[in-house]
């Protein structure tokens, strides 16, 4: 694995924890950090527990804002108004699996 695409991944893991810390609350409308791997970005995006439950139903999904999308280490699962569901490949989905804190 390249150096830029680990740094990707533990970025990307680390807004990860971040946002298990304070898992969104049911029945209304929350806010979780981008878990892009834009080591810039503070982006929040709105979610509801459904849909953050099941950005987190694999390992390798992330959920990132609109136009955050690294197409070198990740595919687009959904796309929404809101926010874009992306599953990581390659290394990037190892390191993914190797830093879930599930």
């Amino acid at each position: 694995m390249g150096d830029r695409e680990r740094r990707l991944g533990e970025n990307e893991a680390y807004w990860r924890r971040v946002n298990e810390l304070a898992p969104p609350d049911p029945g209304v409308m929350n806010t979780v950090f981008c878990e892009c791997g834009r080591i810039e970005c503070d982006m929040r995006i709105p979610m509801t527990a459904p849909e953050y439950e099941q950005a987190r139903a694999k390992s390798t999904t992330f959920v990132v804002a609109p136009g955050h999308q690294l197409p070198e280490v990740e595919r687009v699962v959904e796309t929404t108004e809101r926010y874009v569901l992306v599953e990581k490949v390659g290394e990037a989905a190892a390191v993914a699996v190797r830093d879930d804190s599930r």
